[in-house]
């Protein structure tokens, strides 16, 4: 049985409409005979041209013309096809309407449009080839608006034609049936010879030294022996077959005479086009008298010039394959003979197989020459050539492979800084590319015209050309295949794709898995499961899975998870939510919106929200984002209670991962569909976790006292309803609210009732609540060594658990500071940033930040610590957040001004955003800070207000070790104003309150500064 699909395909395409000016009027003049005979003249020659170029006249329409590029076989270049065909429609045009006005006193004018985009197209075996799509729609529209003799192009047409085509933009268009504006340019020439995307060949060679030391020695050879040697670089599209060889040819220079010819893909002509180019490149002409000139006292150099004019069309007379070849030998034999020759030949996957015999024979044949062929090719020269240079002793193969990690970032970077590229976006541009140069180089143009495209990254449309030939130029069966691979992901298991082949088509599977391989569209992978296969690029993946049309996707995804639920291996949630996720997201798409497609969205949506609780639970809150955020996405019906009560979970995952803006969102709408829905308990866990969020980003017209009074009304529901989680929850929020109004003590009690709930549901809030006490005790009047032993047992029972150690350590970090024991702190700090940029916890990797910059202020380090407190800034600092970026940045300068730079940290106290006023902390900080500044300007009485402002703050709370430095930063003021009595009276308050405190280091400093006087 066969093993191929006979469906509708998806696929991308360019669609060309062309229509006749005025033939309305033409109509009315003309006799209905003479008027069919001309309409059939125009509609052979536009079907002539259209064909010529590679595309199908998919109809006419009276006297308009809709043509398709891509259909049967996509090819890279369908674009560029297009766009030229439009150009040669015109130009036969003209010539046809002169002949009508002689003939018929009529003349012709028509109007183009060409656009690009997917289709679904029929299978042309059943005489369905007709494509459907916005695209097409689209192509007409742009004909409509162009003027009489012009062509408009699309913008993805323009992405994929614009380095050999020459544009103009013209205005956006408002077209019929588009909600937006589109995007179109006029054509106003086109560039022969020109690859229709601009190559990055000014780039540096990254790795392939020792493929470019092959290619030296095959050339070393090929001198030293005086015979021909035929060498050929196998690889991917884009995978630096090119560059390679244009290195070799640059370190070549003064040494070797270099030609080259590269093979084109259709066209006339095109059996000798390399060779045209290659004698243009030495004769400066591929005319007779050019070769002439060239050979100049060669024997028999009239009949090589001849010949060779007559296969490069310059001559006189016919040639035969036999004559061309013994010519272009001698042609090439004279130039070795005077000097070393390096003849490239580029992309002879596509060349003719004369050609190919041609090569084959000057490899062989050519004497007393020394000359290196280096041809490039895909491996689909394999497929028709499988004997290539096979048996040859002076022939080598060599595949070229993705450039490792290390050597993409260096490619990378060489590209991305010069299309000034954040890191973030460079680095998913690094992990889509995967090694591939052309890939890396067009994502980043991409990027850089489009930086949005870095929020959901795109495929690029010429990335996407490229991938579809390949898949084009596939047999039906290994298409389908790969198709059906592509559903199960980017690995797979040969006996999980048995199950979604055709019926009777798993024998034939390993097979066509093995041709595959072959071909480098997968690679085995071992597995203990049995025999299994990953795709070599999640590109090639993306664009099989692309092909397939939504009602068949829809199909095979409910099928894999069918299977997966029966298979019952592990904790399958996540892999079944997917593909009940994608088979209710392509019905959907496709408008069938009835019972079966919401109940697969429900299912979908419960086994995502399962495996996203667990990601919650065990703190991997990218996971846990990503997997909440589907479920609730769109998945579950709006007011189902189960999505209510994940947005909670998933408004408390986006804060840990610092993406702050659809905080409030959020939580907004959970507690109005809640509170709509009269749900109390899912109420209450939406009200805590919003109390919780305004306390760490103080809105505007934030009062600590109404979310004190949320969270003590909460706990009392809570613990009424049940809910031993959002009771710790709500303890948690009131120790956050005690902290904010300065209320040390009641903070780490209220923390410490959060611990000693006996279940919270989440190893992650355990662990955070653990730490929060500990911090709180740190920052109230409990003694720092409490808060030491507290940390000793929390990590004792935090066990080995991935990052599950790492709040505690960043916050016993400070402890040990506290202690004067920095080598212990720092080395705690840096156990810590590990797991926390591992677990790609943002949030705590900013505090981990904070406390490292407290560690080095205790340490007398400001300039280690002004770079720790920039850092925490950078990791949190967001949309919709006040309290930690003002607090960090007034740590950063006082940092700053530690090191004397007055001015500097005057402009940084000046940019403070102040919504942080509430925060006791911020307010004694920023007030000494400004206390010390406006000192040193002389300004003595303003500065010791402003010190005593920070006392009276610091003294109306409990926390003892910011009342000690208020009262070091007024001892500051007193020795800039001169009094040395009073300097030392402020410095003495403050050892002892640190030394209650057990904060060794300030203690130690601020005897340091009584040792002064």
């Amino acid at each position: 049985m066969e093993l191929a699909d006979t469906h509708e395909t998806r696929k991308t395409v360019t669609v060309l409409f062309g229509d006749l000016v005025g033939s309305t009027s033409l109509g009315e003049g003309m006799d209905p005979e003479a008027l069919r005979r001309l309409l059939t003249r125009y509609f052979d020659e536009m079907r002539a041209v259209v064909e010529r170029h590679g595309g199908s006249v998919e109809k006419f329409i009276g006297d308009a013309v809709m043509a398709v590029f891509g259909i049967p076989r996509a090819h890279e270049d369908d674009a560029l096809r297009a766009v030229r065909a439009a150009v040669e429609m015109h130009e036969r045009l003209a010539g046809l309407s002169a002949e009508l006005e002689q003939d018929y006193g009529v003349s012709l004018a028509a109007r183009i449009g060409v656009n690009t985009g997917e289709v679904v197209a029929g299978d042309p075996a059943l005489g369905h080839a007709f494509v459907t799509g916005d695209v097409v729609n689209v192509a007409a529209r742009l004909e409509q608006a162009a003027g009489t003799g012009e062509t408009l192009i699309g913008d993805t047409t323009r992405r994929l034609v614009e380095n050999a085509v020459d544009l103009e933009e013209v205005e956006a268009l408002e077209l019929k049936g588009k909600s937006a504006p589109v995007a179109a340019w006029r054509v106003v020439g086109v560039r022969e010879g020109e690859l229709p995307v601009a190559r990055r060949l000014d780039a540096p060679l990254v790795g392939r030294a020792s493929e470019l030391a092959y290619l030296r020695d095959a050339f070393g050879r090929a001198v030293r022996e005086r015979t021909p040697y035929l060498f050929t670089l196998l690889g991917v599209p884009g995978i630096g077959k090119t560059r390679l060889a244009r290195e070799l040819a640059r370190s070549l220079t003064g040494e070797a005479l270099v030609l080259a010819g590269r093979c084109l893909s259709y066209g006339e002509g095109i059996t000798y086009h390399p060779l045209r180019e290659a004698v243009r490149d030495a004769a400066g002409s591929e005319s007779k008298a050019a070769v002439l000139g060239l050979l100049a006292g060669e024997p028999e150099s009239e009949r090589v010039a001849g010949a060779l004019a007559a296969a490069l069309g310059t001559g006189d007379g016919d040639v035969i394959a036999e004559e061309v070849a013994w010519a272009t030998r001698r042609f090439l034999e004279a130039l070795a003979q005077r000097r070393p020759l390096v003849l490239v030949l580029e992309d002879v996957h596509w060349a003719e197989p004369t050609f190919l015999d041609l090569v084959e024979y000057v490899a062989d044949l050519a004497a007393d020459a020394p000359m290196l062929l280096l041809c490039s090719a895909r491996p689909d020269l394999l497929d028709t050539r499988p004997g290539w240079a096979g048996g040859k002793a002076n022939a080598t193969t060599i595949r070229l492979e993705a450039l490792p990690p290390e050597e993409a970032e260096e490619l990378l970077d060489a590209l991305a800084d010069e299309a000034h590229l954040p890191r973030r976006v460079r680095a998913r541009a690094a992990a889509a590319a995967e090694g591939n140069p052309l890939f890396l180089e067009q994502l980043v143009a991409m990027l850089a015209e489009e930086p949005s495209a870095s929020d959901e990254l795109q495929v690029p449309p010429t990335i996407d050309a490229l991938l579809a030939e390949r898949l084009e130029r596939l047999g039906a069966e290994e298409r389908t295949v790969l198709g059906r691979a592509a559903v199960l992901g980017r690995e797979f298991r040969i006996d999980t794709l048995a199950g979604l082949l055709p019926d009777g088509a798993a024998a034939a599977a390993p097979r066509v898995l093995e041709g595959l391989v072959r071909k480098q569209f997968l690679r085995p992978q071992r597995s203990p499961e049995g025999d299994a296969f990953r795709f070599r690029h999640a590109l090639i993946q993306s664009a099989a899975y692309r092909s397939l049309p939504k009602e068949l996707r829809a199909d095979l995804h409910e099928r894999v998870a069918a299977a997966l639920d029966a298979a019952g291996e592990g904790e399958a949630d996540e892999l079944v939510g997917y593909h009940l996720e994608q088979a209710f997201r392509a019905r959907r798409s496709l408008g069938i919106a009835g019972e079966k497609t919401l109940a697969l969205g429900r299912r979908a949506g419960e086994r995502l929200a399962a495996s996203g609780r667990r990601a919650f639970a065990r703190g991997d809150m990218p996971a846990a984002v990503n997997l909440l955020g589907r479920a609730t996405g769109g998945l579950l019906p709006a007011d189902d209670p189960g999505r209510l009560g994940l947005l909670p979970d998933l408004a408390l995952a986006l804060i840990e991962t610092s993406d702050l803006e659809r905080v409030d969102g959020i939580l907004g709408e959970a507690l109005e569909r809640t509170r709509a829905a009269g749900l109390e308990l899912l109420e209450w866990q939406a009200a805590i976790v919003r109390a919780r969020w305004h306390v760490f980003a103080l809105p505007p017209g934030f009062d600590p006292a109404d979310a004190e009074q949320t969270a003590l009304r909460a706990i009392e529901a809570f613990e009424r309803l049940g809910d031993e989680s959002g009771e710790g929850r709500a303890w948690m929020t009131l120790a956050d609210v005690y902290s904010l109004q300065g209320r040390g003590a009641d903070a780490a009690r209220a923390s410490e009732e959060a611990v000693r709930l006996p279940r919270l549901g989440s190893r992650f809030e355990e662990v955070f609540n653990v730490a929060a006490a500990a911090w709180n005790m740190l920052m109230g009047p409990d003694p720092v060594e409490k808060a030491l032993a507290w940390c000793e047992r929390s990590l004792e029972k935090a066990g080995d658990r991935p990052g599950a150690a790492a709040l505690i350590l960043s916050v016993l970090a400070w402890t040990e500071a506290m202690l004067g024991r920095f080598d212990d702190a720092r080395r705690h700090l840096g156990e810590d940033e590990v797991a926390l940029r591992e677990l790609g916890l943002r949030l705590q990797q900013g505090f981990h930040a904070y406390l490292a910059g407290l560690v080095e202020t205790l340490a007398s380090d400001p300039v280690a610590a002004e770079s720790r407190f920039h850092a925490a800034i950078e990791l949190i600092g967001g949309a919709g957040e006040h309290w930690f970026s003002s607090i960090a940045t007034v740590y950063r300068a006082r940092a700053v001004y530690d090191q004397g730079r007055y001015e500097d940290a005057r402009a940084l106290a000046e940019a403070v955003d102040r919504a942080a006023e509430v925060d006791p902390e911020w307010r004694i900080n920023e007030l000494g800070l400004r206390a010390k500044l406006a000192a040193r300007e002389g300004a003595f009485e303003a500065a010791l207000r402003l010190a005593d402002d920070a006392l009276a703050v610091a003294g109306a709370t409990d926390l003892v070790t910011f009342h000690a430095d208020a009262l070091l930063d007024k001892a500051e003021v007193y020795r800039l104003a001169g009094r040395r009595a009073e300097e030392a009276a402020a410095a003495q308050e403050a050892l002892q309150l640190l030394e209650a405190k057990g904060n060794l280091a300030g203690a130690a400093r601020a005897r340091a500064l009584l040792a002064e006087l």
